[in-house]
């Protein structure tokens, strides 16, 4: 069994539907520049033949079409009909031999789906029956006679015996039949698996050379996985100067160094640790085969040493190997590379200015046209402008031009004067610089979203005529794409928050959409405006009881409020106060302590009461909140709870007062 077990492993592995394992989470945007190799290839395109023959472009097809049981296809050839587009389409066109083939391949893959099942291994019995059927559809395969099945019953064959290990029957079959495929997918397909029977039969080198002809680096990774250091560079290339295998080997090597100098989770699974001592050799021993020329893509070697020698530390080093490498000998994607690698060299640690607009701007706009066809070259723009741009150019307008591109938004971070000088900047354009200019026809920030996000931190200042002002330039139907609309028609800010709190319904489809008609920001700001004007010029109960109606609209736009999207864009129980929910809050107790003096006990009580709500998730939520140790009382709470207490005690008779909210009574048993 244990012999099985590693030949399974190993079929999987050459059986052309290999998963690239080098892809894996990345939290940050430090993306391999080192990439002289493209990624490992997808096999995605055998789905062009099925789209090709349903026909139908509302039909979606992906590889989850093809895990359909047989017993199922039975049934629907039966009922003359089918959930399965491409069975479907089979029956629709009476098209038998299609039927066939489908059932042959739903077969094939039914049992590969047991055969690899990674939860429990196959009995004996079991096995000995996988491997008669991949033997009966084999022989079917090779009878084939038709025409334009001929290729899918090629590859068939081909995938019969790899998993029946008849690897010198494989080689013969190819070069006898198979080679003479004309489907692309399938050609491709099964020269992967000619590589794998060579592999397999101890010809590694050649099963080397076709892998990397057909660009599958996963694996070329795996044939070379014991080469994978300086010494198995060196052994290569002492054996051929020009070896294919080299592209793989060095490029390797690079990124796994990248990945022992990260501070990133997410490394490979299968990387290797490489210590500084062999990374240093390594720019020793690729710096002499770049300056003798000993190789026919010196450039390789110079661009990868360089590329170690940044990671050690040493940037000054690695620019100075970058100047030579411009005269160097590589193929073209090593020229591009090295481009790339140049400018991220010289962006780092280097403050942006506008002698070097002609200059960025070239490289950026090369970067975004190599990047429409190749990921590599996005991934690198991105890494530059995180990496490099954005940390040299902080606390700028040019900072937040690069911030509020294409790739993230930063506005929601930026306080009220950032804002209001991100503005004045984008609206003047003629005093840009060429790559300034640039930056701002990749933005997608519209007018709309600063006057917007301008109204919003004038509200947050309770600057209410400015708020107003600003957020009467936003048209509504700006907000129709947000998820604005969803909290302003199901809540009201009116409503005290200490007595209620108010849900409402995620879906629309459980609750019909109302008419979006009002911005309730504006309202919002207009109200605030009023009730303050007239509170400032009132006394007595009046003033007493307008404090209490802004103490409810401050809550209820604070933290701790239902209606926080009138200041915030999100929330999360995690997040702390901003300044603009702090404001309120505090401006909420300043109103509630007015309020307390009202000569109304109605009034008085709950204005005691609110305030002892509000500083209640001071001491609930801020205080020992991720552990299971006793709440440490603030000041803050226990002063609002003792105001409440002896209003009651002063109304009531001392004790004689019952509760019932669980916060009062929580606080009362323990103090």
């Amino acid at each position: 069994m244990k012999k099985f077990l590693i030949t399974v492993i190993s079929t999987l592995l050459f059986n052309t539907v290999f998963a690239d394992v080098s892809c894996y989470y990345m939290p940050t945007y430090n993306h391999y520049l080192f990439k002289i190799l493209p990624d490992n290839t997808s096999n995605e395109d055998f789905l062009d033949f099925w789209v090709k023959y349903v026909g139908k472009e509302d039909e979606v097809i992906s590889s989850y079409t093809f895990q359909y049981k047989v017993q199922q296809m039975e049934n629907d050839i039966k009922n003359g009909s089918s959930e399965n587009p491409v069975l479907q389409a089979a029956i629709s066109k009476n098209d038998r031999d299609m039927i066939n083939y489908l059932k042959d391949l739903f077969t094939y893959l039914n049992i590969n789906s047991d055969f690899y099942n990674q939860w429990s291994y196959p009995t004996e019995e079991q096995i000995q029956s996988y491997l008669a059927t991949y033997s009966q559809l084999l022989e079917k395969a090779k009878k084939y006679n038709g025409s334009y099945l001929k290729d899918r019953y090629a590859l068939m064959a081909m995938r019969c015996m790899f998993q029946l290990e008849k690897y010198s029957d494989i080689e013969k079959y190819w070069l006898s039949n198979g080679i003479k495929t004309q489907d692309e997918y399938c050609k491709k397909t099964m020269t992967g698996l000619f590589a794998g029977a060579l592999y397999h039969q101890k010809k590694i080198d050649a099963a080397i050379n076709i892998f990397m002809q057909i660009g599958d680096i996963q694996s070329v990774k795996y044939c070379l996985n014991e080469k994978r250091n300086l010494l198995g560079i060196k052994e290569r290339y002492n054996k051929d100067k020009n070896d294919d295998a080299l592209l793989f080997l060095v490029q390797d090597f690079v990124n796994m160094y990248q990945e022992n100098t990260d501070e990133d989770f997410g490394r490979p699974f299968d990387f290797s640790t490489i210590q500084q001592s062999e990374a240093k050799e390594f720019i020793t021993f690729a710096n002499n085969i770049a300056d003798k020329k000993a190789s026919k893509t010196p450039l390789m070697w110079k661009t990868a040493a360089a590329m170690v020698s940044y990671y050690i530390g040493d940037l000054d080093g690695a620019k100075k190997m970058m100047s030579k490498a411009s005269s160097l000998e590589g193929t073209q994607r090593m020229k591009d590379v090295a481009r790339v690698i140049n400018f991220f060299l010289n962006t780092k640690n280097e403050k942006y200015s506008n002698a070097k607009a002609s200059y960025y701007l070239s490289e950026f706009k090369w970067l975004d046209e190599k990047g429409n066809d190749d990921y590599f070259f996005y991934n690198a723009k991105n890494r530059i402008i995180v990496h490099n741009l954005l940390p040299q150019n902080e606390h700028s307008n040019f900072y937040t031009l690069l911030g509020t591109s294409e790739h993230f938004t930063n506005l929601i971070n930026l306080d009220l004067q950032e804002l209001l000088s991100y503005f004045n900047y984008i609206s003047q354009p003629k005093k840009m610089d060429d790559f300034e200019k640039y930056l701002l026809s990749k933005t997608t920030v519209s007018k709309d979203e600063l006057y917007e996000k301008i109204g919003t931190r004038y509200l947050g200042e309770m600057n209410f005529s400015k708020a107003e002002e600003y957020l009467s330039k936003v048209p509504l139907s700006y907000y129709k794409s947000t998820p604005l609309p969803l909290y302003m028609q199901q809540r009201d800010y009116t409503i005290e928050r200490w007595r209620t709190t108010q849900d409402y319904v995620e879906d629309w489809e459980e609750s019909p959409e109302a008419e979006f008609t009002e911005n309730q920001k504006i309202q919002f700001a207009h109200e605030m405006k009023t009730l303050t004007d007239k509170f400032n010029s009132s006394n007595g109960q009046e003033r007493c009881n307008l404090a209490l109606k802004l103490a409810t609209y401050c809550t209820q736009a604070s933290r701790w409020g239902n209606c926080w999207y009138l200041l915030e864009y999100y929330w999360s129980v995690y997040q702390d106060r901003t300044s603009s929910q702090q404001k309120y809050e505090d401006k909420a107790i300043e109103y509630l302590d007015i309020a307390a003096k009202s000569s109304s006990n109605d009034i008085k009580h709950t204005a005691l009461y609110a305030k002892v709500w509000l500083t209640w998730h001071d001491y609930q939520y801020y205080q020992n909140s991720y552990t299971e140790e006793p709440l440490t009382v603030t000041p803050k709470m226990d002063n609002t709870m003792k105001e409440l207490i002896n209003y009651w005690d002063s109304r009531f008779g001392q004790g004689q007062w019952n509760f019932q909210c669980d916060c009062i009574m929580d606080y009362v048993r323990t103090h």
